[in-house]
C-alpha cells in the first residue's frame, strides 16, 4: 500500500480534482482513510462571510471545494464499487448524516448502542443479515425512502424517526 500523506482531506480533493484513470484504484485507499480517521470532523466550511463545521460526511462530500470533496455520495459509491468494506463505510456515515456517534443517536432515540450499531449493520448490508440492505440516497423519493425504512427497519423504527423529524421541523 502507498505511503498516506499527513493531510488525507486535501489529497483526497486532489485525487478527485484530477480525475485521474486510475480513480477507482487510487480514492478507495484514501475515502477508506478519510472515514475511519473522521477526518473531515473540526473541519469548517465558508456560507456567505461565515465559517462554520460540517454538519456531518455527507455535508463535507457535498460541500464544493477547497471546503468539501466537492462530490457526492452516488459518485463515490461508484468509484469505490470493487471495495464493498468501503462502500460499507461510506453508506455508514451517509445514513448517520448528522455526524452523531452511535451513543449520541442511541440516547436522543431511547435505544441501546448496540441496537442502533445493529440497524446501521443491517442497512449497510455488513452483518448476518443481508436481506436487511437499505439504500437511501439525496434524490430517493421520500414515499419511497418511506417504504424501504419501513421495510427493512420495521414499523417501530420508521414511527419513531418519523416522530423524530416532526419534532426537528
Amino acid at each position: 500500500m502507498a505511503k498516506m500523506p499527513l493531510d488525507i482531506v486535501k489529497e483526497t480533493q486532489q485525487i478527485l480534482g484530477r480525475g485521474e484513470g486510475k480513480l477507482h484504484k487510487v480514492l478507495p485507499t484514501a475515502i477508506e482513510r478519510l472515514i475511519l480517521e473522521r477526518a473531515w470532523e473540526g473541519r469548517n466550511k465558508k456560507i456567505g462571510f461565515d465559517v462554520v463545521p460540517f454538519s456531518g460526511f455527507q455535508d463535507f462530500v457535498d460541500t464544493q471545494l477547497p471546503w468539501g470533496l466537492g462530490s457526492s455520495i452516488d459518485d463515490l459509491m461508484n468509484y469505490c464499487r470493487k471495495y464493498p468494506k468501503v462502500q460499507q463505510l461510506i453508506q455508514r456515515e451517509a445514513l448517520n448524516a448528522d455526524g452523531k456517534s452511535t451513543r449520541q443517536i442511541a440516547e436522543e432515540n431511547g435505544m441501546s448502542q448496540s441496537a442502533v450499531v445493529r440497524a446501521l449493520n443491517r442497512s449497510s448490508g455488513s452483518g448476518r443479515d443481508q436481506s436487511a440492505r437499505l439504500t437511501i440516497f439525496p434524490g430517493t423519493n421520500p414515499k419511497t425512502a418511506a417504504q424501504r425504512i419501513r421495510e427493512k427497519l420495521g414499523d417501530s423504527f420508521a414511527d419513531q424517526l418519523a416522530d423524530q423529524l416532526k419534532g426537528e421541523l
